[in-house]
């Protein structure tokens, strides 16, 4: 396994570097680069139901990219992560797993949603994240962030 762990969450970022060949070419080319890896070295990769919401509102934003994807590509390129990564979804634990976050961290606002990654991510046992935005996360003890 790499780096010593054997599952990774991948944030949406991550997804969209992937699937956007212009948007970044630098970080397009990690993000293939990181997930090759994963699979070479049967690192199970995991998204979350929110993730892949967040790839469809952002891929498909004529605001963000010249070319967004259409509703029928967007929800086809979901339908292939589907096929690749595995799906951590929410369990009936989730809520207070967010809610014990949202305390301990006095988090406001939109990180909600952040919060809400990481509690879907413990939830189903998974302690590491790939993201481009490891801002977003570097305070959160509970997690490790996988630097791209």
């Amino acid at each position: 396994m790499q780096k010593g762990f054997n599952s990774v969450c991948i944030d949406a970022n991550i997804l969209i570097h992937a699937t956007f060949q212009d948007f970044d070419e630098a970080k397009h080319l990690k993000s293939l680069k990181m997930l090759d890896s994963f699979a070479d070295s049967g690192v199970i990769v995991y998204v979350t139901p929110q993730i892949l919401r967040e790839f469809f509102a952002i891929s498909t934003n004529s605001t963000i990219f010249k070319k967004p994807l259409s509703n029928k590509q967007a929800v086809k390129k979901i339908k292939e992560f589907l096929e690749y990564f595995r799906l951590a979804s929410e369990s009936d634990t989730t809520i207070q797993s967010l809610l014990h976050l949202l305390e301990k961290y006095g988090t406001l606002r939109q990180k909600v949603h952040d919060m809400n990654i990481v509690a879907t991510m413990l939830d189903n046992d998974i302690r590491h994240l790939m993201t481009f935005n490891g801002k977003d996360f570097k305070d959160i003890k509970e997690i490790t962030l996988i630097d791209v």
